[in-house]
């Protein structure tokens, strides 16, 4: 799980989380588990949904931090809980791309 420390990063969430909320741990997770949920196939029952989200883990990541470069080999997914994350694509002239709280 990520969550962003810089809240002034927040002011584009969308579910209303203002930028000078400070969630509890317990309400970040339960955030995370509506997102999961939210991005999961409606084929996909709760009970599986919950199994995933056990082997989740909460990462924290300061601003300008790099999660990965492009072109490396991934062995996880990470979901944004809250922050913006932007991605810049080296090969495409400099192209960035917002990601948003709730994605994957």
């Amino acid at each position: 799980l990520i969550s962003q420390q810089n809240p002034s990063l927040l002011k584009d969430d969308s579910i209303g989380i203002s930028d000078n909320t400070d969630l509890p741990v317990e309400d970040e997770k339960a955030l995370a588990l509506r997102y999961l949920i939210n991005a999961s196939p409606e084929s996909i029952d709760e009970e599986c949904i919950d199994i995933l989200f056990s082997h989740f883990e909460r990462e924290v990541y300061q601003k300008g931090s790099i999660l990965w470069s492009q072109g490396e080999e991934s062995d996880c997914a990470k979901l944004l809980v809250r922050g913006v994350l932007e991605a810049h694509l080296e090969n495409e002239a400099g192209t960035r791309e917002r990601v948003q709280s709730g994605r994957i």
